[in-house]
């Protein structure tokens, strides 16, 4: 199992990577190398790695090897959690609004994503699903729809934002 984070050379990814000034844009969840879970502006989906690669380059990779038994129980979390589930877009206009915020007028992010939903999903809060021991209970408790990816990966690796 390996947690991706990617960038592409689509307008939104080049816009989310210059208004924060970070080196991704996106995040996924890959399953034996075939298989990738994320969302997008058009919702939560399931696409082989063959063509997701086809649109992203991975810029950070972590990669976990747990038994099969935990891999499947992931691999099924994901499926419960987000099947059919839709793109969360009022949580990513706050964010997005607020990234406009900080980039020209260097106002913080807040914590918090007032204009979040409970039933739809931004690409990273879909770490919070994995478990303890790759996303720690205090990450799970944040707000992942305020984090970008690449904090997410930072929070992941012990890192300060």
């Amino acid at each position: 199992m390996k947690l991706l984070w990617v960038k592409s050379k689509l307008p939104l990814s080049r816009l989310i990577m210059w208004g924060l000034d970070e080196p991704c844009s996106h995040f996924a969840v890959m399953f034996d190398d075939k298989i990738v879970f994320h969302s997008n502006l058009t919702g939560m989906h399931i696409v082989w790695a063959k063509t997701f690669m086809k649109q992203y380059e991975i810029v950070f990779e972590m990669e976990h090897s747990p038994d099969l038994a935990s891999e499947e129980e992931i691999y099924q979390g994901i499926l419960d959690a987000y099947d059919g589930k839709g793109y969360d877009y009022g949580a990513f206009a706050y964010f997005f609004w607020r990234a406009v915020l900080k980039k020209f007028f260097k106002q913080p992010m807040p914590e918090h994503n007032p204009w979040g939903s409970k039933d739809r999903f931004l690409c990273d809060e879909v770490a919070q699903l994995l478990p303890d021991s790759i996303c720690p209970p205090a990450v799970k408790a944040m707000d992942l729809a305020m984090k970008s990816p690449y904090q997410v990966w930072l929070l992941l690796n012990n890192k300060p934002l």
